[in-house]
């Protein structure tokens, strides 16, 4: 079909269009649902990517979400995911990159946050998640991006804890539109690699 549609000098979907004889053809919005990984694509290699962004997806995640040891992306941005986040996603230990902005969940940012020792990424903005930042991020020693700003609904409160001056990989950290409270704390001065704040 790519090779017809070049021969006539019109894109991919225009040509398809002219061949199912339809005058107001219905486009796809692209949306990101990849898996990489798994039996259910003939491989057994474990999977290591889940990426659901950009959907109109819904409901709680389900707690068997826990059971990927190998997962090292779990990208959920842009649904309509409800409900508190499973303590079973402590397990999640080799996630690199989470992104859970632009959902509706409820509930506290889980404390079980700390158990992700190999994340790189946290991205936790328009997530509906409240109340103060759990000191046992600054444990995570591979972190370099933090994002937890409001894009919809982020109700963080409360001051920074003094532990996170033990994040000294952090390069980018956002953290506003929120409802945090005292002053700018001495220790981002040991923030030393960071870009953007």
């Amino acid at each position: 079909m790519k090779i017809k549609a070049k021969a006539y000098q019109v894109p991919l979907y225009k040509h398809i269009t002219d061949l199912s004889g339809k005058t107001n053809p219905t486009l796809l919005v692209p949306a990101f649902t990849v898996i990489s990984g798994g039996k259910h694509v003939g491989s057994t290699m474990a999977i290591q990517v889940r990426t659901l962004e950009f959907n109109q997806l819904s409901g709680n995640l389900p707690s068997e979400l826990g059971n990927l040891p190998n997962i090292q992306r779990l990208l959920l941005t842009s649904n309509n995911f409800t409900g508190e986040l499973s303590a079973t996603f402590a397990r999640l230990t080799t996630l690199q990159e989470v992104r859970l902005g632009d959902n509706k969940f409820s509930g506290r940012i889980p404390d079980f946050i700390q158990s992700w020792t190999s994340i790189q990424k946290l991205v936790i903005q328009g997530t509906g998640l409240s109340g103060p930042i759990p000191s046992g991020i600054s444990l995570l020693e591979s972190l370099t991006d933090l994002y937890v700003w409001l894009l919809t609904s982020n109700n963080f409160t409360g001051e920074l804890s003094a532990t996170f001056a033990r994040l000294t990989t952090l390069q980018e950290v956002r953290l506003g539109d929120n409802k945090f409270s005292g002053r700018i704390p001495d220790f981002i001065q040991s923030w030393t690699s960071i870009q953007k704040l």
